[in-house]
Order: structure tokens, then sequence, then C-alpha cells
């Protein structure tokens, strides 16, 4: 019986080994927890954790790491959503605005389409051939267009011809569409497409690098390619007047569905 309380005596006055005093020390100096604690966090963690069963019983401040991930962790997920809304929030008005774009001018390319098919001959007629008659002709027929921005895109192009003197003789329907984009060139409307366009990739790259598997980032990559291939026809318009006005429908079709999923997100 003597023996064995000595033993037990003994066993008890043991200090701990240095690595259970190791483990303690680095939870300790974990401290107070930010977003710059994942590195003493992850220290602390592994020397843990290498520890026995009887060894980690022995760490007085072991709750305190599993605090210390917890507080963590909930850092990093608040900074993520923050991150993420901030970023989804510029890629969703950027894309807004050029799906705008595409889909206010592309009436004006439809318009002049029109226009140049239908009405362009009487127009000369009408204008006794003259550029800027036929210009106003035009500017009541083709939509967010005005007859003074046609003007300004004819002699940007040709300053040595008088718009007011000028006549058409051989007039093909193609130059009502040239005039308008030369009108959306001039004011700078293909630029601004392209902008919004080339802000919404490069936010998306950066998103796909750090949350590429988030929901947020489906749903607006599925909303950039949308807005995209509108904005490539929007450029290069092809088709009969036909072809143009269903392409137009089924592209403002799919952006207003892709539109209403990141909808859901409630950015």
């Amino acid at each position: 019986m003597v023996i064995s309380i000595s033993l037990s005596l003994c066993a008890c006055g043991k200090g701990k080994n240095k690595d259970v005093k190791a483990a303690e020390s680095a939870i300790a100096d974990i401290g107070t927890v930010s977003a710059d604690s994942g590195e003493k966090i992850q220290n602390a963690e592994k020397l843990y954790n290498v520890l026995t069963d009887s060894e980690k019983a022995q760490v007085e401040n072991r709750a305190e790491l599993v605090d210390a991930r917890t507080a963590y962790d909930a850092i990093l997920e608040d900074n993520k959503k923050q991150v993420l809304g901030e970023n989804s929030k510029s890629i969703y008005d950027n894309l807004n605005n050029a799906s705008f774009i595409c889909s206010m001018y592309m009436q004006s390319i439809y318009d002049a389409w029109h226009f140049g098919v239908y009405d362009s001959n009487d127009a000369l007629k009408w204008a006794d051939d003259k550029v800027s008659s036929f210009f106003f002709k035009m500017s009541l027929s083709v939509s967010y267009v005005e007859e003074e921005d046609l003007k300004a895109a004819f002699t940007s192009r040709y300053p040595d011809r008088d718009y007011d003197t000028e006549k058409f003789y051989d007039m093909d329907f193609n130059y009502c569409i040239w005039f308008v984009e030369w009108v959306l060139d001039d004011k700078g409307i293909y630029t601004q497409l392209d902008n919004n366009l080339d802000e919404a990739q490069k936010s998306l790259q950066e998103m796909a690098e750090q949350y590429g598997d988030s929901e947020n980032y489906a749903k607006l990559k599925e909303y950039y390619v949308k807005v995209k291939a509108y904005a490539d026809f929007f450029k290069s318009p092809t088709g009969s007047l036909s072809d143009l006005a269903s392409t137009m429908t089924g592209y403002e079709k799919d952006i207003a569905n892709a539109k209403a999923d990141v909808d859901l997100l409630n950015l």
C-alpha cells in the first residue's frame, strides 16, 4: 500500500513534457483572433494534433484552440461574403449596362435595317436625293438617332463633301445600317459596351480563382455568356430583316432568364 501511494504521488507530480508545453504555448500565442490569425492557428493545431490522447488531455487551453478555429472560420466566411458580394454587384451592374446598351441600340439597327429595305427609295425620291433631306427622313424612323447625329457621322467620314448639296445616286440599304453604326461609334456606344463586358470578365476571372464553386459565380458566368453573345451580334448583325427580329427576341429572352436567376441572389 505504501509503495503504491508513493508511485501515484510521483506520477501526479510529474511535469508536462515539452510537446504538451509547446502546444499550450502555440495556442496562447494566437491571442485575439483576426483575419491574419490563420498561420498561428494552423501551427497550434499541428502541434496539438500530433499529441497522444493522454497528452492532449494535459493541454489546459485546448478549448481556446477550438474557439480560435471557430472564430477564424467565421471571419473568413464573413470576408468571403463581403468580397463575393462586392464583386458580384460589380459584375451584375456591368452586365446590366451592357445588356441595356444591346437592347436599346439594337432597336436602332433594326429600325435602320427596316428603313433601308422598305423606305429608303421613297425617302430618296421625297428628298430629291439630297443627303441632308434623306437624313431628316431617316431620323424620323430610327430610334435613338437624331438628324444631327447622322450629319456629324457623315461629315467625320466625308469631310470634303457637303450633305446639303451632296446627292445619292445609287443608294443601297446597307448605307442606312452603316450610318447608324457610325453614329453609335461616334457616340462611344461600342466602347462603353466593350468596357462593361471587359470589367465583368475581369471580375469573373478574379472570382473564379477564389470562389469558382460558388452559386454567385455560376449564375453570373451564365449571365455574362448570354450578354456577350448578344453584344457580338449587336456589333456585327447579319441575316435578313426577319432573321434580325427573331434573333433579337431570342437573345433578349435568354438574357432575361439569366438575369432572373442572378436576381435570386439578392445582390
